[in-house]
């Protein structure tokens, strides 16, 4: 009798241990998932929060540069300038001889030249600026003054000189800069002088991206996540962290799927390690995106 009930009792004893096993294995494998979906959120809120601020810091960039750019163009010494050179081209009976011929002529300066005060202030300008490049022309489209010598004197057959003088402002597509490593902009600006309808000349900017780039460099990122921006190609056109000049303007690898939405949004895509979270932000109007990873 007492046999059977020493096996009873190590019977109850063993399913006993064997059943707090079981439990305190699913208790850690709850434990476990609940930390993993604990992290996972918080990085995603992280990813979150860094990509909406350097999205926020990208279109400030770029607004602060149009505006820099507009407020030249409404200079009252770029618009005086592009006045005077109407006059002189006028004068000069520029309009009546053909391209070539204007080629020909101004093939030394590439310009009609004015205020040498102006003409240092442009060329200091871009010493002390974000702009790689300044120049303006009157409104037949002939360049006054710039702050490097331009490839051609003749800027109205230049679809930017065009758009510009008929828009009120033309931005063109990215380009490498390989003086600067990094994508430019240009971005082109109608001089308007007072109580005149039409454009007395055009303003035209180009800046490098690379102060961008370092901006979003100095972002506190953590972890090893770096920032990127592209556009709605997935082509990349600033990195964080320096990115190899080789791979700007080129689509990254796993452009096709990096969500570009006209919201932020998250995905998850393969990584050199396994799977990595990658956040989304629209920028600029729906242009570019912000992409944290």
């Amino acid at each position: 009798m007492s046999s059977r009930t020493q096996q009873f009792r190590q019977s109850f004893l063993l399913t006993g241990a064997v059943s707090a096993l079981v439990l305190v294995m699913g208790f850690a494998l709850l434990s476990s998932r609940s930390v993993t979906r604990i992290v996972e959120r918080q990085a995603n809120e992280r990813g979150q929060d860094v990509a909406a601020h350097a999205a926020s810091l990208v279109g400030m960039y770029l607004q602060e540069r149009r505006r820099e750019a507009e407020a030249l163009a409404r200079s009252p010494a770029v618009v005086r300038a592009a006045l005077d050179g109407s006059q002189q081209a006028v004068s000069q009976r520029l309009p009546q001889l053909d391209t070539p011929t204007l080629e020909r002529m101004f093939a030394q300066r590439h310009a009609l030249g004015g205020d040498p005060d102006l003409a240092a202030y442009l060329r200091d300008y871009i010493q002390r600026s974000e702009f790689a490049e300044l120049f303006f022309t009157e409104r037949h489209g002939y360049s006054v003054l710039a702050s490097s010598r331009t490839s051609d004197f003749v800027q109205s057959d230049e679809e930017w000189w065009r758009r510009a003088a008929a828009e009120g402002v033309y931005e063109g597509a990215p380009h490498y800069d390989s003086s600067a490593a990094a994508v430019s902009l240009e971005y082109d600006v109608a001089i308007r002088a007072p109580r005149l309808t039409t454009p007395v000349g055009v303003l035209k900017t180009v800046f490098a991206l690379d102060r961008l780039s370092r901006l979003l460099t100095a972002t506190d990122v953590g972890g090893g996540a770096r920032l990127q921006v592209v556009d709605a190609q997935g082509t990349l056109l600033v990195g964080g962290g320096g990115p190899n000049p080789t791979d700007l303007l080129r689509p990254i690898p796993d452009a096709a799927l990096v969500p570009r939405l006209a919201h932020a949004d998250t995905a998850t895509v393969p990584g050199p390690t396994g799977e990595q979270l990658v956040v989304t932000v629209p920028v600029d109007n729906g242009k570019w995106w912000v992409v944290f990873r």
